[in-house]
């Protein structure tokens, strides 16, 4: 299956397969005449001439590949700047410039390997060929070397296909590897066998289904791979899915009914757990939680600007499937309320009208980078913020008064100008006007009043947080009441805006968050003191430094950490103070795994674990752990 591993250690490996064979799928590929369709030789298998990711031709940034004009195969996006021969051939043709070579096997396959696009334009800069026309080469054997650094500072994609030129002799062209999906584990890892019984963990998939991959990595004896196409439908889809689904990147479940998916989710969480805690101690795992609400339940948007294909019409939404350049527009989103569509529509085509050109995140040149979207599901209001670079003039009052003359079912708070001139794709700020109204909002939760503003966190699913932070409330509430601790000290580490900190209040004496972003301490601050708390005292600082400088020490610890987890230096001080109980909320259940393993070495047990979905049709999921100490 793995090809030449020796000299190719992480490569996509066995990626094309050409078969010329009379029972060759008819809808793969056009049917020839039955003479044209047999051969003594059959199947023939490529692999991969580069170190890298293996993508689909469909993916090269360049209409002549991605519409196999020249032929079909495959492309890789390289890692190494160091060309081998995919099989046993000789070197058809190898081009002045050095960017492309041809191979011709014994069996008549022709190949083409195209280093980059459109890099004949640099007149064989950066190429050295290693081999000359006519020589016999060997699989794996060195064909050229490219300085792949400075073919990038000259401004070109070194994305490379790999091509079969003469496709139509062939019955089929494929990316080779094909199995079954046997489980999911978290976060999304499909678990899949191969007909020749190789396991590979290929992501994005669901249980029963049979797709094809392309192997991407080989570490340790492990492969993982790339999907390329669902071949065949699992048994458990049968849900209707939007019309986007398999194109933007965004939920992997929509196929699946809820059932199913919290089905999924629990057994991922409950596997994890019980690997963690092993024998360490009897715990009671509790069955999945469910979101209040399945559809139209997130408050939080960032969507996207950019072209779907190369230099086609602007687009504005999430990341396709698998591709970081490509973008969907994803009107009509099943996971947000029609506002977020209606302003997503108005702002495409007011930018359309305009002209205005995308930041574009290969050449970081352009205007138009993120849109980002926020509205509460109790109170309505909205929060709208076009985050843009600096590299011109706009003026958006115009931009601005169409959003307002929109009949949406919520209202605007504040419209916002951002600007940002980060390399990074993330979503940041360097400077913000507010073009409309202000830059914060408010939001309920379980009966309190919630001041959020740009950036501040907040859980974006509401309902579905209420039901989360009322199992950590009923935890704590009940460890108060069992330890006799009316006058507990409780410390809400990584508090963010203070929303768990403010829901522990009342069955504590006094609750001390500490949160490393300011502006959302400051923005807890005035959340607790508009709910009339002044048992609740927040501190900025990072964690790992801050708890040392607290002189009153917890009674009750409350965690619920960055995706990461506890940095382990925090850990160890937080296992320090040897509080008979914590609870621990966890957005990521491999982090909390490792922490517990920490946590049960040092004498603490688990009692209770429970799955709270916060993000049905998505592979996210939260989870509660409620830990005491040996005694």
């Amino acid at each position: 299956m793995f090809g030449y591993k020796d000299e190719v250690q992480e490569t996509a490996e066995k990626n094309i397969e050409t078969e010329k064979k009379a029972d060759a799928p008819a809808e793969i590929a056009q049917e020839k005449p039955a003479e044209e369709k047999t051969s003594e030789t059959g199947a023939q298998t490529l692999y991969s001439p580069l170190e890298g990711t293996a993508i689909p031709l469909s993916e090269v940034k360049d209409a002549t590949f991605a519409s196999e004009v020249l032929g079909k195969g495959m492309a890789v996006i390289p890692s190494k700047g160091e060309v081998k021969a995919p099989c046993d051939a000789t070197v058809s043709t190898i081009f002045d410039t050095k960017h492309a070579i041809g191979l011709a096997t014994e069996s008549g396959l022709e190949l083409l390997i195209h280093i980059g696009v459109d890099t004949v334009e640099l007149g064989g800069k950066f190429y050295t060929a290693h081999v000359k026309d006519g020589d016999e080469v060997k699989k794996g054997q060195t064909l050229i070397t490219f300085d792949m650094d400075a073919i990038k500072a000259a401004g070109y994609d070194v994305t490379t296909p790999l091509i079969v030129t003469n496709t139509d002799d062939y019955e089929e062209v494929k990316m080779l590897a094909e199995g079954t999906v046997n489980k999911v584990e978290f976060p999304n890892k499909g678990i899949v066998y191969t007909d020749e019984g190789e396991r590979i963990i290929v992501k994005n998939t669901i249980p029963g289904q049979r797709v094809s991959f392309a192997v991407n990595k080989v570490r340790k004896g492990k492969a993982e791979a790339r999907l390329l196409e669902t071949i065949k439908k699992s048994p458990l889809e049968t849900a209707d899915t939007c019309t986007h689904f398999g194109t933007c990147g965004g939920c992997t479940y929509q196929s699946l009914p809820y059932e199913d998916q919290l089905k999924i989710k629990e057994e991922q969480v409950r596997g994890m757990m019980e690997n963690a805690i092993g024998d360490a101690c009897a715990y009671e795992f509790l069955p999945i939680k469910h979101s209040p609400r399945v559809l139209a339940y997130r408050n939080k948007m960032e969507f996207t600007f950019g072209d779907e294909v190369k230099d086609g019409p602007l687009a504005l939404g999430m990341h396709k499937k698998g591709s970081f350049y490509d973008i969907v527009t994803v009107d009509g989103c099943r996971l947000v309320d029609d506002d977020y569509s209606a302003i997503l529509r108005e702002t495409l085509y007011y930018f359309e009208e305009k002209k205005t050109p995308f930041y574009h995140r290969y050449t970081h040149e352009g205007y138009l980078r993120h849109l980002l979207v926020r509205r509460a599901s109790r109170t309505g209001e909205i929060l709208a913020a076009l985050v843009t670079t600096t590299q011109q003039e706009v003026d958006l009052e115009s931009w601005k008064e169409r959003l307002l003359s929109l009949p949406l079912n919520g209202k605007f708070a504040g419209i916002l100008h951002i600007t940002n001139d980060s390399m990074s794709d993330a979503v940041k700020c360097d400077s913000s006007e507010i073009l409309y109204g202000r830059d914060y909002f408010y939001e309920e939760l379980l009966g309190l009043k919630f001041r959020i503003s740009t950036f501040s966190f907040f859980q974006t699913n509401t309902c579905g947080a209420e039901v989360l932070y009322e199992t950590a409330r009923e935890y704590v509430g009940s460890l108060v009441k069992e330890e006799g601790k009316p006058d507990s000290i409780v410390y809400d580490l990584y508090s963010g805006t203070g929303t768990i900190a403010q829901l522990m209040a009342p069955v504590a004496k006094k609750v001390i968050g500490v949160e490393i972003v300011e502006e959302a301490v400051v923005a807890a601050r005035e959340n607790a003191k508009q709910n009339g708390l002044e048992n609740c005292e927040f501190i900025a600082g990072d964690v790992l430094k801050v708890l040392d400088e607290i002189e009153e020490k917890p009674d009750f610890i409350i965690l619920d950490p960055p995706r990461d987890g506890v940095h382990p230096k925090a850990l160890s001080r937080i296992i320090g103070y040897g509080v008979e109980k914590l609870v621990y909320i966890s957005c990521k259940p491999t982090s909390l795994a490792r922490d517990l393993e920490i946590f049960i070495a040092n004498g603490y047990e688990v009692q209770r674990c429970v799955p709270v979905d916060q993000f049905p049709w998505t592979t996210g999921i939260e989870t509660v752990c409620l830990l005491s100490k040996l005694k």
